[in-house]
């Protein structure tokens, strides 16, 4: 009589599982649930595409930063190393003509300075010249003398000269500039985003912001 109770129990409740799923099945979703499902897919979807973009976007200002970082240092390794450019190693070192850029693409250009005059000639350029990704401008370009005085410069010439690869700084016609520091302020203009990248003149140390 037990055995025939417990039976008829699990009946009961197989039975009224099947009605809970049949009911469900049957009914399905309102068109307001699919309509709120769908509002709550879009919505999600496009925070994460904005928020993939805009990363991508702070990458390229902070690739932008570190590639002239890398350059300057290669122009230094040269300077020191007594690279060939042609047939020849520029007596006056390598330098990097760079140039305030408030609309893209911007572009460094990497030389041998061979003519010795501390500044940039089409003939002394290298092969790869720096270009950065759209909307990535360099804002500022500014230098700092020994008594703290900032000056905004729309472009300079930056030497590492042989043999030591020592830096100094000049003026786009060829003038040395007295400073002690030279700031490079970059901007992507679709996020109003900066960084900075500071090169320390006597000691060559360079600095990220």
């Amino acid at each position: 009589m037990k055995r025939k109770n417990e039976r008829t129990k699990e009946r009961k409740n197989s039975f009224l599982v099947l009605q809970f799923f049949s009911s469900s099945v049957g009914n399905g979703f309102t068109l307001a649930e699919l309509l709120i499902a769908m509002s709550i897919f879009l919505v999600v979807t496009l925070i994460t595409i904005m928020s993939f973009r805009s990363g991508e976007k702070v990458e390229q200002l902070r690739f932008a930063v570190e590639n002239v970082a890398q350059e300057v240092r290669a122009l230094q390794v040269f300077a020191r190393t007594g690279q060939r450019q042609g047939s020849k190693v520029p007596k006056g070192g390598f330098g990097m003509q760079m140039l305030q850029c408030t609309q893209s693409p911007c572009t460094f250009i990497p030389f041998g300075d061979q003519n010795m005059d501390g500044r940039y000639a089409p003939n002394e350029q290298l092969p790869e010249s720096i270009t950065f990704a759209p909307r990535v401008i360099l804002e500022k370009l500014e230098t700092k003398d020994s008594g703290g005085i900032v000056s905004p410069r729309s472009g300079v010439v930056l030497i590492a000269r042989s043999p030591y690869g020592d830096f100094a700084v000049h003026d786009l016609a060829g003038v040395v500039i007295p400073a002690t520091e030279l700031t490079l302020t970059f901007r992507q203009t679709e996020l109003d985003h900066t960084r900075s990248l500071t090169i320390n003149i006597p000691s060559g140390q360079i600095r990220r912001e």
